[in-house]
């Protein structure tokens, strides 16, 4: 699956854009630096294949909102064995895991609702210039 993720990704992105290891689109105005973290920063994508890229940062919305569904419902850890050291970890340790978990998952939710909201703009100003164009080459031919 991530190597499918990678090669979706190389393709969604512009020849002028590089990946880090982590498979973030690096910022390509920025050389040398750390990869671009605003949604939006950094990459292109080809207008034909924005709806198969809303489609796919929707699957991975859905997918972070099922995990933080399940995190959610794992906040009361188990001990795993029966001495008092372990029951103690579990009640001091599980909150505040899933809590910095569930804030991370909310960052890239976020993250993800941007980057889908951004694509669908651009491709609505896109078309719109589009149609512009096209009305005014009727009108320069007419």
């Amino acid at each position: 699956m991530l190597s499918r993720c990678r090669t979706e990704r190389l393709r969604l992105v512009n020849s002028s854009s590089s990946m880090s290891e982590d498979v973030r689109v690096v910022d390509p105005v920025r050389t040398g630096g750390d990869p671009a973290t605003d949604p939006g920063a950094g990459y292109s994508v080809d207008r034909d294949r924005i709806p198969e890229a809303v489609v796919e940062l929707r699957r991975a919305l859905h997918a972070l909102e099922r995990a933080a569904e399940e995190a959610r419902g794992n906040a009361t850890l188990i001990a795993p064995g029966h001495d008092p050291y372990s029951r103690r970890a579990a009640h001091e340790m599980g909150p505040g895991l899933v809590t910095d978990y569930l804030a991370g998952n909310e960052r890239d939710q976020r993250e993800l609702r941007a980057m889908i909201n951004d694509l669908e703009d651009a491709m609505r100003h896109y078309d719109a210039r589009e149609d512009e164009a096209n009305r005014a080459l009727r009108g320069v031919s007419e």
